[in-house]
C-alpha cells in the first residue's frame, strides 16, 4: 500500500527497505506532535487540561 501512496509502479521492483527509507521515524513524528500540542497548551496556562499535560 505504501507504494500506491508514493505513486511507485510495481514495475519499479523496489524493496520494502527502499520504500521505507525516506519516511520519518514514528518516534520522531510523535515527538514533533507532542511539542506542537504543548505549544498550544502553553497559551492557556489556567486550564486544567494544560496543567495535566504540562506537569
Amino acid at each position: 500500500m505504501l507504494s500506491v501512496a508514493q505513486n511507485v509502479l510495481w514495475r519499479a521492483h523496489l524493496t520494502n527497505v527502499q520504500l521505507y527509507q525516506n519516511l520519518p521515524k514514528v518516534t520522531e513524528k510523535i515527538q514533533q506532535r507532542r511539542i506542537r500540542i504543548a505549544g498550544h497548551f502553553v497559551r492557556y496556562p489556567g486550564e486544567p487540561v494544560c496543567q495535566l499535560v504540562l506537569w
